[in-house]
């Protein structure tokens, strides 16, 4: 390939690289990150504080929408996790991104989704945790601290969560016998 060729086609090869780059992070650990202080509103129950989901115990928020295939996926998953934790030592909340209530509430009644689920129709969510993309799973420790996210519900993702159930039960213990 001649220079002239390679030129033309370098930013096609620069795009490329980027778009296989950043679709091949399967889970991510960052710098820890507090939850935003936001108000949710919840499709069938009322409203919440976002900080709130996870001041007691471990949550795990699933960002999604209802057009996503990967987040049916996902949501399977969620709804089996979810069943699996005491409510005292996990939180599984989802949270629809950029879609309407009524929409919503429809989707999860026709997918029979059990855990709560809350709106962030404006992306104020997503843009003030600067995620991008769905699904995306936040796991929170108790005082919302964001310590894992992940874009599946997979082993690494899990054994992360068993860890921070783990670490609150100790916690927890530890503040009993304190007492």
């Amino acid at each position: 390939m001649t220079i002239s060729r390679l030129r033309r086609f370098l930013p096609l090869l620069i795009l490329a690289a980027f778009f296989k780059t950043g679709c091949t992070a399967k889970s991510l650990t960052l710098p820890a990150a507090e939850l935003p202080n936001q108000q949710l509103y919840g499709v069938h129950e009322g409203s919440v504080r976002l900080p709130d989901l996870a001041s007691d115990r471990v949550a795990v928020i699933d960002l999604w929408a209802t057009w996503c295939g990967a987040c049916a996926l996902e949501q399977t998953k969620l709804q089996r996790l979810s069943d699996t934790y005491p409510k005292d030592q996990l939180r599984v909340v989802g949270v629809a991104v950029g879609e309407e209530q009524a929409v919503v509430q429809k989707y999860v009644v026709q997918h029979g989704l059990r855990y709560p689920i809350y709106l962030d129709p404006g992306f104020q969510l997503s843009d003030a945790l600067g995620e991008t993309h769905i699904p995306r799973i936040l796991i929170v420790e108790p005082g919302s601290r964001i310590a894992y996210r992940s874009d599946e519900l997979d082993n690494a993702t899990l054994e992360h969560i068993a860890a921070a159930v783990a670490r609150g039960k100790r916690a927890a213990v530890a503040g009993n016998s304190a007492n």
